[in-house]
Parts: C-alpha cells; sequence; structure tokens
C-alpha cells in the first residue's frame, strides 16, 4: 500500500527530541515509511499516485507496544470462567453458575481466573469444598488475579498429587489441620498443576486470539512481548500464519532453556513478525498474594518476607548457562529483595548482545537505583498496576511505600524503559497505563488525590516507553518505534492531548493503525 498521512501532529520519538515535527505529513511505501514532509513534499517523493488520508488534526505516533503481556490467556477469558472483580461468595456462585448454563458440555479441566483474597467478603470460603460444590464432575484450577496462585477442587489436586503434597511442594500448599490441601496453591505448584491440562480447542483459541488482537489494534498497539508457555507461542505463530497482522517477542519458560539451547537459538537473533526473546525467570512472587520477597517482613504479618523462588547461587548459574549460549534474562521481580539479587545476577553476565531485563521493580531501593545507573539492564513496568495496587502498598508496605512505582527515578538513571500492561492480570489498555503513569490515583479514579505525586510523569516519557523504550528492550529501535525515514510503517493516531485534563487518557482509543504499511483499524474517512 503506498499513501499519505496528512494533516497530523506528529510525534515521531526520532532522537532525544520531545517535540512535534514542524511537517504534517507522512510518506508510506511498501511497508516503510519512505518520508515526513508536507504534503507537496511528500507526493513528489512519491513513486506513484498514493491515497491521501487526512488525520484531521490528529496525533501520528508510533504504534503501541504492550512490553509484557500474556496475550493468548488474555484471549482465552473469551470462554474460560472469569472471577474478576468479584467482592462476595456471592457473585462467585452466579458466575459459576451461569459459566455452566452457557456451557452444557463442559471442558475437561475448568480454568479461568481473577478471583482476589483481598476483596473478597468471604475469604476462608475460598477452598477446595465450595469449588466441589459448583463443579463436582470435573476438576477445576482457577487464577489468582495477580497469577501467582490457583484455586482449585479436590478432583483437581488428586489428579495433580497436590491434596497430600510431598515435602518439595508443602510449603506452596494451603493445608489444613489435618495435613490435606484446603484449595490453595502458589507459585511453582501453580506451574506444577498445569501439566495435567488437557490443552484448550485450537479452534476456540484462534477465534478468540482474533478477536482479541482486533481489540488491540483499536487501542493502537501493533507489538507486545510475551510470557507464555510454548502452546501459546504455536498459538501465535498459527495466527500470524492464517493472515493476522502483528508484531511478537516471545520469552520463553525456564523449562525449555536447554531445548532451545541446543537449538541454538539466540536473543532476537531474528526481527521477524515473531522473535524469540529472552529466558523468563520469577525471583519471587506477588504482592497481592505476599509473595513478593522482601528485606522487611509484610506490615501486620507474622514476620513473612515472602518467597525467594531462587538463591542468588541457583538464578546466577541460570543466568550464566543462558548468557554463554547468547540468551538474555527476563526476570520478574517485584519485591525489594528479589530487585536486589537479581540487579546483582545481572550485572555479572551483561554482554553488548544481551539485553537482560527486570519485569516489574515494583519495590526498589535508593542503592539499588544507583546500582542500575553503570548497567545495561532494561527496565519493564506496568503503571496500570499502581492504579489497583496503591491500598495494598499502604497496608502491606507501610514504611517503604517511597520506594514503590518509582517512574520518574526509572527514568532519572537512564537505563531502557519500557510500559506494558500484564494482560490479563490488568487491563491492556495503554491509555489506562498512560493515565497510572500520569496521575497515580487508586483505581485511575480521576477524584483520587494523587499518591506519591512526586513519582509523576510526563504523557511524553510514558508514550516514549510505549514506543521508543519497548523496541530498544528488544534490539529492534533501527526498525521500529519511533517515525523515520526507512523505517517500519507502524503508526497510530490519537486526538492531540495538550491542553486537554489528564482524564482525556481514559477515553481515548486509536483512530488509525497500521502495522507495515497495512491499516488494520481505521475509524477516518479518506478522501
Amino acid at each position: 500500500m503506498s499513501c499519505i498521512l496528512t494533516n497530523a501532529h506528529i510525534l515521531s520519538m526520532a532522537g532525544n527530541s520531545r517535540n512535534f515535527e514542524s511537517v504534517d505529513s507522512i510518506l508510506v511505501e511498501a511497508g516503510l515509511i519512505k518520508a515526513l514532509g508536507s504534503l507537496a513534499d511528500c507526493k513528489f517523493a512519491a513513486k506513484s499516485s498514493p491515497e491521501i488520508i487526512d488525520l484531521q488534526g490528529k496525533v501520528a505516533l508510533p504504534a503501541l507496544c504492550d512490553a509484557h503481556t500474556h496475550i493468548v490467556e488474555l484471549a482465552k477469558g473469551r470462554f474460560q470462567l472469569k472471577l474478576r472483580d468479584l467482592t462476595s461468595i456471592k457473585a462467585i456462585r452466579e458466575a459459576a453458575h451461569n459459566y455452566r448454563k452457557a456451557n452444557p458440555i463442559l471442558p475437561d479441566w475448568i480454568l479461568g481466573d481473577g478471583w482476589d483474597v483481598n476483596v473478597i467478603d468471604e475469604p476462608q470460603a475460598l477452598n477446595r469444598q465450595l469449588l466441589d460444590e459448583l463443579f463436582p464432575d470435573v476438576p477445576v484450577a482457577l487464577f489468582s488475579k495477580d497469577y501467582h496462585a490457583k484455586w482449585c477442587n479436590t478432583l483437581a489436586l488428586k489428579i495433580s498429587g497436590l491434596l497430600q503434597p510431598d515435602a518439595s511442594m508443602k510449603q506452596l500448599v494451603k493445608l489444613d489441620d489435618k495435613g490435606l490441601a484446603t484449595g490453595i496453591i502458589y507459585e511453582d505448584a501453580t506451574l506444577h498443576i498445569e501439566k495435567f491440562y488437557t490443552p484448550a480447542n485450537p479452534v476456540l483459541v484462534q477465534t478468540a486470539l482474533k478477536n482479541e488482537l482486533q481489540e488491540l489494534a483499536a487501542l493502537g498497539i501493533g507489538s507486545f512481548h510475551s510470557m507464555e508457555g510454548s502452546n501459546a507461542a504455536e498459538a501465535l505463530q498459527t495466527a500470524l500464519i492464517n493472515g493476522a497482522n502483528f508484531k511478537c517477542v516471545w520469552h520463553f519458560p525456564l523449562d525449555i532453556l536447554d531445548e532451545m539451547i541446543a537449538k541454538g537459538i539466540r536473543t532476537h537473533q531474528d526481527q521477524s513478525a515473531f522473535t524469540i526473546g529472552g529466558v523468563k525467570l520469577f525471583a519471587d512472587g506477588a504482592l497481592g498474594s505476599q509473595t513478593a520477597a522482601m528485606f522487611a517482613p509484610y506490615s501486620n504479618s507474622d514476620g513473612n518476607t515472602g518467597i525467594l523462588r531462587h538463591s542468588e547461587a541457583e538464578l546466577d548459574e541460570i543466568v550464566a548457562k543462558a548468557a554463554k549460549a547468547g540468551i538474555s534474562s527476563t526476570v520478574h521481580a517485584i519485591g525489594d529483595r528479589a530487585v536486589h539479587t537479581v540487579i546483582k545476577v545481572l550485572k555479572r553476565h551483561q554482554a553488548p548482545q544481551l539485553r537482560h531485563r527486570i519485569e516489574h521493580l515494583q519495590c526498589i531501593s535508593d542503592q539499588d537505583l544507583d546500582e542500575l545507573k553503570d548497567s545495561s539492564i532494561a527496565l519493564s513496568v506496568q503503571p496500570v498496576h499502581l492504579a489497583n495496587d496503591i491500598t495494598m502498598i499502604q497496608n502491606y508496605w507501610q514504611d517503604i511505600q517511597h520506594q514503590a512505582y518509582r517512574f520518574k527515578d526509572m527514568i532519572a538513571v537512564g537505563n531502557p524503559l519500557a510500559f506494558g500492561s500484564d494482560a490479563p492480570i490488568e487491563t491492556i489498555n495503554p491509555f489506562a497505563g498512560i493515565y497510572a503513569a500520569t496521575q497515580r490515583k487508586l483505581h485511575n479514579d480521576p477524584h483520587a488525590e494523587s499518591w506519591t505525586p512526586g513519582q509523576m510523569i510526563e504523557p511524553f516519557d510514558a508514550l516514549r516507553a510505549y514506543t521508543l523504550g519497548a523496541a530498544q528492550l528488544s534490539f529492534s529501535q533501527h526498525l521500529r518505534g519511533s517515525l523515520e525515514p526507512g523505517k517500519e510503517a507502524d503508526i497510530c493516531v490519537i486526538d492531540d492531548w495538550r491542553n486537554q485534563p489528564p482524564e482525556f487518557w481514559l477515553a481515548q482509543r486509536s483512530y488509525l493503525t497500521m502495522i507495515d504499511g497495512k491499516i488494520i483499524h481505521n475509524k477516518i474517512n479518506t478522501y
């Protein structure tokens, strides 16, 4: 497709400039940006007669990239049991009843997510007996909202051997006074049970993924990083073969590291629509489950400091092994102790061809911010988590609230910084993330006060983290992330936020989204 996008305010993200371009048109040819200039300049540079698309004074900027998703899991939520935002056991019962009504033939496993022990009215009722009552004839395993715990029925626990767990799993399974699982399992136990799942119907998955990708395009998202297993990677590659338009960086799980090394896989060696990133590791758990690894105990706990899923020595061995094979490490670290440990390990194994990165980075000390400055470690954070974590931070991290979600300080450090969503744990809507990063309000409520307002950032910095910053995390900044001649024509179009109130972002959508010069979402009229 050859076209000229004109009558636009262009935020190119090129170089170090924070300014809009002085020209208003972009020439796109053969999937690439050919020129930026006036309409007349672009017409003159065109090889043929291009289609003219009037952007009506809106802002053209690089298509957005979500640097941390579980995109296939998000898509599967369209046909699985969803308990998100439910605050009562009664509501959970109703959701289960409605699910059974909508699915008279139940799948081999009932899967889903969204329950939140921090908001449910009767948390003690989140046990296997309730799920046995609701689903007595099929195994059930439901992720918590933060994806670091699962709520299972008795059948699922028996099948997986977790009803009476052995020593290797005992600390990761909540037990009753008889030594039997209550139904709640944590961290590595949630991975263990997945080995017994029956894979979802691939036709259902592809249909759900197609619909989800359409929603991403409407949000201006042209690319994303996926933190999922091999089945999800195969589903994404199938979608591309079937004609879907997106770009994905896949960060693969630790359990296939040896397989990837044997295949000669190297991080970001093939900059195609489907690129292999790093090996995804977990240093700790999550704030909501109180399993994020902390130096000091959680406030009002009986000494709980969370879970460090690998010792420093164990983590070092894994990172060293991957680095030797040319594979970067993508490490989940939320608590300050986990972040500290991960920084120490990653700094030992830096190399120009590697892009080690820390995911989430929700709590970090001044000392560790300084440690980042002389490193190449990339930072991948999710502002939308902040909007829903403020109350938990106030309750669980009372004395170290100033260490949480330090976006402005991260920018000052100068390391590559990218924003994402962690969907389906939070909404994939990047504009909700921009509002959270710039306003820092509980539940993104415009009427709430900004929490730790000294860490609020400007819209430009948030947009940069969703564009050029995200491209830097996959060494693809020479291909995308900014609007410059020779780069891929990945573009989105939104309203001009200048002179608008901050709440502007909460209602924003993309008017036009283009990937490789192909329009995949269009609410703009042509002439």
